[in-house]
């Protein structure tokens, strides 16, 4: 019996189509294949073209997230097992691992609850868990056991801490040094404030450098210590950009470009933000180098996100920037985003006016 069919499109034209004998729960994609997971615990992974790649994977139970990046497809059950494959070259690299430690180890806050609010997979393949609590976990294969990256509560990486061990103690054990996990690119984060009515006319002095990190590890350090966005006052912006991009529109890098906007009600701004950053320096987005940076702009009325990418005449890649915002956001379909170059921006002075509306 035929359960759902399921329709690739890209703008709106549909490119294939299956058919499924189980609802469709889950979905991922990315430009090297498509991946759905139905309520029966099977999935299936189909190339670009919407040939399958192999017979429907039999899970133990339905799954309940799935995640890709490049030849990786990470799934998460409702049991709370996690598998991570290599599609490529058909291998796994997690086989049913339990996350259960992971959420023994949340912190209990006030009005929160042991949940994972997102999983990032890095480069081998090896996800990192992130939980409400922001705490950050990693599986080591070799162990064959969690470990806590980052913990909020401290300034320093508890994994940097527990693995930073003397030799001294260890006169017949060769040590190596602390795996880290290197982001693609380093990363900058600047903040600026003006008070009601106060004029900057030197934009780019006003701005404070508040860190740099290349790592996931020094990420977190530096993060879990930022204000929160709804904690912010008024007229304030937080910027993340490359390291080496100055986060002005004369930059370079910047000039020939524009930015994607975003306009939120007021309160939401922190999950957004969260949400976006991480896709940002996790390299979700699929475009090389194109992406530049982000701001997040708290206002009155409303609050502002912009995501900043250098070629704004490649229409192709600004339509793929847009949906990637919208799908790491789960903005509704419906949601109207806005898009205006620099060189627009440089002529009439203004970040969020006479903008392109797209709906």
């Amino acid at each position: 019996m035929i359960r759902a069919k399921l329709v690739v499109t890209k703008q709106g034209v549909p490119l294939w189509m299956d058919y499924l004998a189980s609802p469709v729960l889950v979905m991922t994609s990315n430009t090297s294949f498509s991946a759905v997971g139905c309520e029966d615990g099977s999935l299936h992974v189909y190339s670009p073209a919407g040939r399958r790649l192999l017979p429907a994977i039999v899970l133990e139970s339905t799954p309940v997230l799935l995640q890709s990046l490049h030849q990786w497809l990470v799934c998460m059950t409702s049991t709370g097992l996690l598998y991570s494959w290599d599609i490529y070259n058909l291998i796994c690299c997690i086989e049913g691992v339990s996350v259960a430690p992971v959420l023994q180890q949340v912190v209990e806050l006030e009005k929160e609850v042991a949940c994972i609010r997102d999983i990032r997979i890095q480069e081998d393949g090896l996800p990192i868990i992130i939980t409400a609590a922001h705490q950050a976990f990693v599986y080591h294969t070799n162990m064959k056991t969690w470990l806590r990256a980052h913990d909020s509560c401290v300034k320093e990486s508890l994994l940097n801490r527990h693995l930073r061990l003397s030799k001294e103690n260890f006169t017949h054990t060769q040590l190596t040094e602390p795996s880290v996990h290197v982001l693609r690119y380093g990363w900058v984060f600047w903040f600026m404030h003006r008070s009601p009515g106060e004029k900057i006319t030197d934009y780019e002095g006003a701005m404070k450098k508040i860190a740099t990190f290349k790592t996931v590890e020094e990420f977190w350090a530096v993060y879990s210590h930022l204000r929160r966005p709804s904690d912010l006052p008024n007229i304030s912006d937080y910027h993340l950009f490359k390291q080496g991009v100055r986060p002005v529109w004369e930059d370079d890098v910047n000039i020939n470009g524009g930015k994607w906007i975003v306009r939120v009600k007021k309160g939401l701004a922190s999950r957004y933000w969260e949400s976006l950053v991480l896709a940002i320096i996790g390299d979700q987005f699929d475009v090389d180098d194109e992406i530049c940076g982000a701001v997040l702009s708290i206002r009155g009325s409303e609050d502002i996100i912009s995501v900043w990418n250098k070629t704004s005449s490649n229409g192709k890649i600004n339509l793929k920037i847009r949906d990637t915002i919208k799908r790491h956001l789960n903005l509704p379909a419906e949601t109207t985003m806005e898009y205006k170059t620099h060189n627009d921006a440089l002529r009439d002075k203004s970040s969020f006016r006479n903008t392109d509306v797209f709906r």
